[in-house]
């Protein structure tokens, strides 16, 4: 694999000055596992890319892809001197065992960012849309896998 430059894939606003990290249940009726305050404001999304080579059995060649690997939120263009680990309320890392996930659910391999108050909003917003037809959105978009890029007249979520 060959680590491809990082670009720009968006932004995330946090008006509320509380980032919300968690799978993609954001809100899962209590809230999101991990919130982290930073200052209100919108953040640079960047995507992390590969590139790698594997043979193609169905068109018996060898074919050349991209794909993306993780995603970074900018909060601030000054390098990090210092990091500790995103913990949830009952995370306690004197605790740890092997084997024991912390932080939020990782079955799907999939990870959120979102200002923490916007998790019922857009649920409701999305019940409004797809469940009854009342049309309060800009737009949404089908990414994959029933994951849904949501565009407000407030932004993109």
């Amino acid at each position: 694999m060959t680590v491809v430059e990082p670009h720009r894939v968006g932004t995330l606003r946090v008006p509320s000055g509380l980032l919300a990290v968690s799978g993609p249940d954001i809100d899962h009726g209590d809230g999101p596992h991990i919130t982290v305050p930073v200052p209100p404001g919108e953040y640079v999304l960047d995507e992390a890319l590969v590139r790698f080579s594997y043979h193609c059995e169905w068109r018996d060649a060898e074919v050349t892809t991209t794909e993306p690997m993780a995603v970074r939120l900018l909060v601030s263009e000054t390098p990090a001197a210092t990091w500790e680990m995103a913990l949830g309320p009952d995370d306690d890392p004197r605790l740890f065992i092997e084997q024991r996930i912390a932080g939020f659910d990782t079955d799907g391999a999939t990870g959120c960012f979102a200002d923490a108050g916007a998790g019922e909003p857009l649920i409701a917003l999305l019940e409004r849309e797809l469940i009854r037809g009342e049309s309060d959105l800009d737009g949404y978009e089908d990414i994959d896998d029933g994951f849904l890029k949501i565009v407000t007249r407030m932004g993109p979520y």
